[in-house]
């Protein structure tokens, strides 16, 4: 979605430089919040020592637990409060992002005249 934006910002004559930059700003903060979801493939494919992303937690778990009987043990469930806690914090970066800050830039994109980008719903105002 932010790539249509992008590319509908670039065929914008009348959106500014600063419409761009909060695309590219919010492209960023996306990344942010999918790299704490799923980790760094970057840095890992350089066998960079990385702390584990909420996937990989909550992995490790099921994996661990997929055909036991036993209850889990208390690393699995601190690892399930470490998972948990992250998780929160990345839930709420997220609905800041799509409902706050990308919701303000469709419709500063709307105000500039942008071409139509998935997702976004178009106001409609009927000619005289």
């Amino acid at each position: 979605r932010l790539v249509a934006i992008r590319r509908a910002l670039l065929e914008t004559p009348s959106a500014g430089e600063s419409l761009l930059a909060d695309a590219s700003a919010l492209d960023k903060r996306t990344n942010e919040v999918l790299r704490a979801l799923r980790g760094d493939n970057s840095l890992r494919q350089r066998n960079m020592n990385l702390p584990p992303s909420i996937n990989e937690r909550v992995g490790e778990i099921v994996g661990s637990q997929r055909m036991s009987t036993a209850r889990p043990t208390q690393t699995q469930m601190n690892q399930y409060a470490a998972a948990s806690a992250d998780f929160e914090t990345a839930l709420a970066q997220l609905r800041q992002l799509i409902e706050v800050d990308l919701s303000k830039l469709e419709k500063q994109m709307e105000a500039a005249g942008a071409p139509w980008t998935p997702g976004r719903i178009p106001e409609w105002k009927p000619e005289p």
